[in-house]
């Protein structure tokens, strides 16, 4: 009786193993969509291990990295446009020095002395609250609809 028992017991292993292997062999993953990118960085970033084989450390030369242009601060996210150009209207989202974006109305203070001063169907002008625009921030060109069949349904 006993050999019996233990018989049924490893055979239902052997079936639930079996059962569990063709379930995730045979099912396919989801695609990624199609305006979805592949991130560009590496897992290791930027980890010098000759120090942990053994080498001794070289002294690196103080590279002092330039601080990037006013403009480049500001990342367009969004923007609600007045039908007419000549309207004063008008909100964008810009997000300051990689932070979430901030909603603000044409007129309005966006950092320090930076005022919005217009706003385009895709882009909304910024600069100082007397004076000329300094940058024009663009959103990004939007990528071109997925288009194509779907396969037929299978036939039973």
């Amino acid at each position: 009786m006993m050999f019996r028992i233990a018989s049924f017991l490893v055979w239902a292993v052997v079936a639930a193993a079996a059962t569990f292997w063709a379930l995730r062999l045979a099912v396919r993953p989801a695609s990624a969509p199609a305006y979805a990118s592949a991130e560009q960085g590496s897992l290791v970033a930027g980890v010098d291990f000759s120090r942990l084989l053994g080498a001794t450390p070289a002294a690196a030369p103080a590279a002092v990295a330039a601080p990037p242009p006013e403009a480049s601060r500001f990342q367009l996210a969004g923007v609600v446009a007045p039908r007419t150009a000549e309207s004063p209207e008008g909100v964008a989202l810009i997000a300051v020095d990689g932070k979430p974006a901030k909603h603000y109305r044409v007129g309005s203070k966006i950092d320090g002395e930076w005022v919005l001063q217009a706003v385009g169907r895709r882009s909304a002008s910024i600069g100082p609250a007397q004076g000329d625009p300094v940058a024009v921030l663009e959103l990004p060109v939007l990528p071109e609809p997925s288009t194509g069949r779907l396969p037929p349904p299978p036939t039973q």
